[in-house]
């Protein structure tokens, strides 16, 4: 028995990155990524807690309030099975996935399917592990 269920939407959609893959021997993770791109590293600054003298010399302080609700995807990642650890190896459908111990004790009985556009990684009561909820990045400088 498999440590989690995959539907075939999904299925195929990971099939499709190992085709597209440069991988021999393909071992398949996980990314989280976002679904908008911000402008000029606004984002990274914001989150960091950057003044607002820093931004203005960056020539983003006027950009501030454009950032916006983040929907995350979660896609498939296909690396070489030399790069990953033994312990982290868990074949699912004939796919050999990567995941670490404790995210292989939480998986278990889960489900990964697709919803739109993303794959979604869900527990065995149904609450959705990946991709998470990242919410609302919000400016925190000074108005």
């Amino acid at each position: 028995m498999d440590l989690f269920e995959i539907t075939d939407a999904a299925l195929n959609n990971i099939r499709r990155e190992i085709r597209a893959s440069s991988a021999l021997a393909p071992v398949v993770s996980f990314n989280q990524v976002n679904s908008r791109s911000w402008p000029d590293g606004l984002e990274r600054m914001v989150s960091r807690g950057a003044s607002d003298e820093a931004l203005r010399q960056a020539g983003l302080y006027e950009r501030r309030f454009e950032l916006k609700a983040v929907r995350w995807r979660l896609e498939p990642g296909v690396y070489e099975r030399s790069e990953v650890s033994e312990d982290c190896l868990v074949a699912v459908r004939g796919i050999l996935f990567s995941f670490t111990p404790a995210w292989q004790a939480l998986l278990t009985d889960g489900i990964l399917d697709m919803e739109s556009d993303s794959l979604v990684l869900k527990s065995a009561d149904g609450k959705v592990l990946l991709p998470q909820d990242l919410g609302l990045l919000t400016y925190h400088g000074e108005l």
